[in-house]
């Protein structure tokens, strides 16, 4: 949903900035649509973020989950999803 709002607010200039680019400033241009849903269950599964109780997720957990997606993206649009 923020990458979503980032990519129609990033389109037309003079608007005030995305809720996206409010909470990460040096956020840059998505060119392709990301499985967000997927890598954070991926990661998730690895990393277990979701049974945390008292340590909330981190910027870099976050910048690894953009990662991954836009990884999974270019596999499956090159047609392999046996990365």
């Amino acid at each position: 949903m923020l990458v979503e709002e980032h990519l129609v607010l990033s389109k037309r200039p003079g608007l005030l900035p995305s809720r996206l680019k409010q909470l990460v400033p040096t956020v840059g241009t998505f060119y392709t649509r990301l499985p967000l849903r997927k890598a954070f269950e991926e990661y998730n599964e690895k990393h277990c973020l979701t049974k945390r109780r008292h340590i909330t997720i981190s910027f870099n957990e976050i910048r690894h989950i953009l990662n991954l997606a836009q990884i999974m993206a270019l596999s499956t649009s090159e047609g392999r999803e046996d990365l």
